[in-house]
Protein backbone atom coordinates (compact mmCIF):
# COMPACT_ATOMS: atom_id res chain seq x y z
CA UNK A 1 0.00 0.00 0.00
CA UNK A 2 2.74 2.56 0.92
CA UNK A 3 4.24 1.94 -2.60
CA UNK A 4 1.27 3.04 -4.11
CA UNK A 5 0.57 5.51 -2.21
CA UNK A 6 4.28 7.19 -2.93
CA UNK A 7 3.77 6.47 -6.85
CA UNK A 8 -0.03 8.41 -6.46
CA UNK A 9 2.33 11.36 -4.65
CA UNK A 10 5.00 11.23 -7.15
CA UNK A 11 1.88 11.29 -9.96
CA UNK A 12 0.28 14.07 -7.96
CA UNK A 13 3.93 16.04 -8.28
CA UNK A 14 3.79 15.61 -11.86
CA UNK A 15 0.65 16.90 -12.34
CA UNK A 16 1.14 19.91 -10.76
CA UNK A 17 3.98 20.53 -12.60
CA UNK A 18 1.81 19.93 -15.86
CA UNK A 19 -1.16 22.33 -14.72
CA UNK A 20 -0.67 25.85 -16.45
CA UNK A 21 -3.14 27.26 -18.69
CA UNK A 22 -6.49 25.80 -16.54
CA UNK A 23 -5.49 26.73 -13.32
CA UNK A 24 -3.27 29.46 -11.47
CA UNK A 25 -0.29 28.21 -9.42
CA UNK A 26 -1.86 28.51 -6.09
CA UNK A 27 -4.78 26.49 -7.26
CA UNK A 28 -2.56 23.98 -7.71
CA UNK A 29 -0.67 23.71 -4.56
CA UNK A 30 -4.17 23.85 -2.34
CA UNK A 31 -5.22 20.48 -4.74
CA UNK A 32 -1.33 19.55 -4.17
CA UNK A 33 -2.40 20.01 -0.20
CA UNK A 34 -5.39 18.31 -0.65
CA UNK A 35 -4.28 15.32 -2.11
CA UNK A 36 -1.10 14.86 0.52
CA UNK A 37 -4.05 15.11 2.96
CA UNK A 38 -6.57 12.31 1.50
CA UNK A 39 -3.34 10.27 0.93
CA UNK A 40 -2.18 10.47 4.74
CA UNK A 41 -5.79 9.70 5.94
CA UNK A 42 -6.10 6.34 3.86
CA UNK A 43 -2.46 5.40 5.28
CA UNK A 44 -3.69 6.72 8.83
CA UNK A 45 -7.17 4.61 8.40
CA UNK A 46 -5.05 1.85 7.04
CA UNK A 47 -2.81 1.83 10.23
CA UNK A 48 -5.38 1.85 12.88
CA UNK A 49 -6.96 -1.15 11.07
CA UNK A 50 -3.80 -2.71 11.22
CA UNK A 51 -3.31 -2.51 14.91
CA UNK A 52 -6.58 -2.87 16.17
CA UNK A 53 -6.31 -6.31 14.08
CA UNK A 54 -3.24 -7.26 16.65
CA UNK A 55 -5.18 -5.48 19.52
CA UNK A 56 -8.46 -8.14 18.75
CA UNK A 57 -5.81 -11.08 18.59
CA UNK A 58 -4.36 -10.51 21.81
CA UNK A 59 -7.46 -9.56 23.12
CA UNK A 60 -9.09 -13.51 22.18
CA UNK A 61 -5.91 -14.84 22.95
CA UNK A 62 -6.31 -13.59 26.22
CA UNK A 63 -9.80 -14.74 26.10
CA UNK A 64 -8.89 -18.28 25.18
CA UNK A 65 -6.35 -18.09 27.96
CA UNK A 66 -3.69 -18.74 25.42
CA UNK A 67 0.13 -19.23 26.94
CA UNK A 68 1.77 -16.42 28.40
CA UNK A 69 4.38 -16.78 25.53
CA UNK A 70 1.99 -16.96 22.79
CA UNK A 71 0.77 -13.19 23.89
CA UNK A 72 3.85 -11.81 24.44
CA UNK A 73 4.34 -13.16 20.63
CA UNK A 74 1.01 -10.87 19.48
CA UNK A 75 2.35 -7.98 21.89
CA UNK A 76 5.79 -8.00 20.11
CA UNK A 77 4.50 -8.44 16.81
CA UNK A 78 2.13 -5.75 17.50
CA UNK A 79 5.17 -3.75 18.82
CA UNK A 80 6.96 -4.63 15.28
CA UNK A 81 3.99 -3.41 13.36
CA UNK A 82 4.02 0.11 15.04
CA UNK A 83 7.88 0.56 14.09
CA UNK A 84 7.45 -0.26 10.63
CA UNK A 85 4.30 1.91 10.45
CA UNK A 86 6.24 4.65 12.12
CA UNK A 87 9.27 4.26 9.63
CA UNK A 88 6.93 3.75 6.35
CA UNK A 89 5.61 7.16 7.59
CA UNK A 90 9.17 8.96 8.32
CA UNK A 91 10.22 7.62 4.45
CA UNK A 92 6.63 9.60 3.28
CA UNK A 93 7.33 12.91 5.35
CA UNK A 94 10.76 12.75 3.34
CA UNK A 95 9.16 12.16 0.41
CA UNK A 96 6.80 14.41 1.02
CA UNK A 97 9.32 16.76 1.87
CA UNK A 98 11.30 16.90 -1.09
CA UNK A 99 8.51 16.84 -3.49
CA UNK A 100 7.48 20.01 -1.93
CA UNK A 101 10.95 21.54 -2.19
CA UNK A 102 10.92 20.51 -5.58
CA UNK A 103 7.38 22.38 -6.28
CA UNK A 104 8.70 25.19 -4.41
CA UNK A 105 12.01 25.99 -6.36
CA UNK A 106 9.88 24.93 -9.67
CA UNK A 107 7.27 27.93 -8.93
CA UNK A 108 10.17 30.28 -7.48
CA UNK A 109 11.85 29.97 -10.64
CA UNK A 110 8.82 30.48 -12.51
CA UNK A 111 7.84 33.82 -10.29
CA UNK A 112 4.98 32.75 -8.89
CA UNK A 113 5.45 33.35 -5.53
CA UNK A 114 1.61 32.58 -4.14
CA UNK A 115 2.26 28.88 -4.92
CA UNK A 116 5.90 29.17 -4.00
CA UNK A 117 5.32 29.99 -0.62
CA UNK A 118 2.60 27.59 -0.41
CA UNK A 119 4.90 24.93 -1.18
CA UNK A 120 7.41 26.12 1.13
CA UNK A 121 4.92 26.14 3.81
CA UNK A 122 4.19 22.60 3.12
CA UNK A 123 7.65 21.28 3.13
CA UNK A 124 8.13 23.26 6.89
CA UNK A 125 5.26 21.70 8.16
CA UNK A 126 6.39 17.77 6.25
CA UNK A 127 10.06 18.62 7.31
CA UNK A 128 8.69 18.95 10.78
CA UNK A 129 6.43 15.97 10.79
CA UNK A 130 9.85 14.47 9.21
CA UNK A 131 11.64 14.86 12.31
CA UNK A 132 9.30 14.28 15.25
CA UNK A 133 9.45 11.02 13.64
CA UNK A 134 13.05 10.78 13.27
CA UNK A 135 13.24 11.41 17.10
CA UNK A 136 11.76 8.29 17.85
CA UNK A 137 14.32 5.96 16.27
CA UNK A 138 15.69 3.95 18.69
CA UNK A 139 12.34 3.91 20.91
CA UNK A 140 11.56 0.51 19.56
CA UNK A 141 14.56 -1.48 20.62
CA UNK A 142 14.61 -0.18 24.26
CA UNK A 143 10.53 -0.68 24.29
CA UNK A 144 11.31 -4.46 22.90
CA UNK A 145 13.84 -5.09 24.78
CA UNK A 146 12.08 -3.64 28.28
CA UNK A 147 8.84 -5.82 27.19
CA UNK A 148 11.55 -8.77 26.91
CA UNK A 149 13.10 -8.41 30.38
CA UNK A 150 10.00 -8.00 32.07
CA UNK A 151 8.52 -11.07 30.09
CA UNK A 152 11.72 -13.19 31.20
CA UNK A 153 11.27 -12.15 34.80
CA UNK A 154 7.85 -13.10 34.83
CA UNK A 155 8.23 -16.31 33.42
CA UNK A 156 11.19 -17.15 36.22
CA UNK A 157 8.82 -15.60 39.09
CA UNK A 158 6.42 -18.09 37.82
CA UNK A 159 9.18 -20.83 37.53
CA UNK A 160 10.26 -20.27 40.78
CA UNK A 161 6.37 -20.12 42.41
CA UNK A 162 5.89 -23.80 40.56
CA UNK A 163 9.37 -24.73 42.39
CA UNK A 164 8.37 -23.92 45.80
CA UNK A 165 4.43 -25.82 45.65
CA UNK A 166 6.49 -28.66 44.06
CA UNK A 167 8.78 -28.34 47.00
CA UNK A 168 6.28 -28.22 49.49
CA UNK A 169 3.54 -30.79 47.84
CA UNK A 170 6.71 -33.24 47.88
CA UNK A 171 7.27 -32.57 51.94
CA UNK A 172 3.49 -33.23 52.69
CA UNK A 173 3.67 -36.70 50.96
Amino acid sequence: IFAIIAGITALSVIMVKLMGANEDASESADKYTSALERQNRLIDLNNQKVLRDYDNKIKLAKAYNKSEQEIFDLEMGRMAEEEKQRLASLEKAESDYNDALKMYRYYRGKEEFEASEKYKAIAEEQKKHFYELKRENGQYEIDAEVARVEFERKQSENQEKDNQKRLENHKKH
